[in-house]
């Protein structure tokens, strides 16, 4: 069995689970026992594969930029790190710098919010962090690099000053602040570009990006794997839903087994085999809809 890297999460000292809607713990019983058994594949939906198609564009970039560098490294590394005898953490690494031996994580920017919060305010989003860190954990790295690659092409009008300010004195090629020549607004404008984030692990287990230290640590991050894992060794459906980081829609917002969660809190179902059964006959008919989407 397996817990997948791509969708990895932390729990605190006091039990709460934080991480995106990838790491509730519910979704990844369902992977394991509903969505990735049997030779089934999900197909994604348009909008899923036009941003699995805009991030293979930017790897295809990076990668050239790294054969350009001629830097040795490997595309696409399998990591499995066992957690239990019968339980791995396992994933991909989008690629490893076999010369430092540290990974690099590759993120696609389609989102103006993010592209301000990424370019100009120079943060990186707390799910990524969280994911890369689980990597590294895995591959007991004590640096690495998050890199983005934006395609946003956005001006804001009429910014704030202390915005316009530190977007300035960032003085990026691709982040440009200028005043419009009538109105005399602040405006800023993004263009394609990379932005890439050293993150490192320190002794106390902390994980920092650019020296700025974050709240994810490797105790927190391996406590996480373990509650996971005995979830899926033991086949029972977890209790703990993960709290929204950064201000995000809750996680059961937009996930594609909160029917079956919801079922499952009402007492619908009388076991764990039951809710399988319905979650798997829900998929099949998911998987209809999807493809249809994908014939324009």
């Amino acid at each position: 069995m397996n817990l997948r890297g791509a969708h990895s999460g932390l729990i605190t000292s006091t039990g709460v689970i934080l991480g995106s809607q990838n790491a509730c713990l519910r979704a990844a019983f369902f992977r394991e026992y509903a969505e990735e058994v049997d030779g089934f594949k999900l197909q994604p939906d348009l909008r899923a594969s036009i941003t699995f198609g805009l991030g293979h564009t930017i790897e295809d970039v990076f990668e050239s930029r790294l054969k350009a560098s001629c830097i040795n490294y490997t595309k696409e590394k399998l990591i499995v790190d066992p957690i239990t005898d019968k339980v791995n953490f396992c994933g991909h690494m989008d690629f490893v710098n076999e010369d430092e031996g540290y990974p690099y994580e590759l993120k696609s920017i389609s989102s103006t919010n993010t592209a301000e919060k990424v370019l100009i305010y120079s943060k990186p989003k707390l799910e990524n962090l969280m994911q890369l860190s689980c990597y590294m954990v895995a591959m007991s790295a004590d640096k690495a690099k998050l890199c983005y690659g934006n395609m946003v092409y956005h001006k804001w009008v009429g910014v704030e000053e202390e915005v316009w300010d530190h977007a300035k004195s960032l003085k990026h090629p691709s982040v440009i602040c200028q005043k419009d020549r009538l109105s005399k607004a602040l405006t800023i404008r993004i263009e394609p570009t990379f932005k890439i984030f050293e993150i490192s692990i320190d002794s106390e287990g902390i994980v920092s990006y650019d020296n700025h230290r974050t709240s994810i640590t490797v105790e927190d991050i391996v406590r996480y794997r373990e509650e996971a894992a005995k979830y899926l060794e033991t086949k029972t459906f977890p209790t703990l839903r993960p709290e929204p980081i950064e201000g995000d829609f809750p996680v059961c917002y937009s996930c594609k087994w909160k029917n079956e969660c919801k079922a499952w809190d009402e007492g619908v179902f009388n076991n764990e085999e039951d809710l399988l059964s319905s979650a798997k006959s829900r998929l099949v008919s998911l998987n209809g809809q999807n493809l249809k989407t994908l014939v324009l």
